[in-house]
């Protein structure tokens, strides 16, 4: 399961297309495709114990999750 969600997440590219004009495709190295129906599941994986590790007036900061993980090396983006 787990090497399942690691090549769903890994070797992603993304390009823009507007009428007849398309970007080069450009590597994606963090995130999770928009409208995918694991967003919401990574999402809770990842903050699942988050009260457990952050003070409880943090809490109220939910929003703040992805810089925290990213500020403590816990994601690479």
């Amino acid at each position: 399961m787990l090497d399942w969600i690691k090549n769903y997440l890994t070797n992603r590219q993304q390009y823009v297309s507007l009428q007849d004009v398309s970007s080069s495709h450009l590597h994606i190295t963090c995130g999770v495709s928009q409208g995918s129906v694991l967003k919401p599941l990574l999402f809770v994986i990842c903050v699942n114990d988050i009260g457990n590790v952050l003070p409880s007036k943090t809490v109220n900061y939910l929003h703040m999750i992805p810089i925290f993980l990213y500020l403590t090396g816990l994601i690479y983006c």
